[in-house]
């Protein structure tokens, strides 16, 4: 999650300097939005709660532990 976050942080600052200067060609610009639009749902993913579903990953049943000597 650190490492999504950082690189949207520099993603924006470097997309907000290329339209602020108005030296960035409308391609450019159309090739950077999409990866800034997976930053950005890739992020909120992360900030969701998980379902109990996919809780279960790991978990043995009751059944199935090892016996004792």
């Amino acid at each position: 999650m650190g490492g999504i976050s950082n690189f949207i942080t520099q993603f924006v600052a470097v997309l907000s300097e290329m339209m602020g200067s108005k030296k960035a060609s409308d391609k450019l610009l159309t090739m950077y939005f999409p990866f800034m639009c997976l930053g950005v749902l890739a992020t909120l993913r992360g900030l969701l709660t998980n379902s109990s579903k996919s809780s279960a990953f790991g978990k043995r049943p009751a059944m199935a532990r090892k016996k004792r000597a």
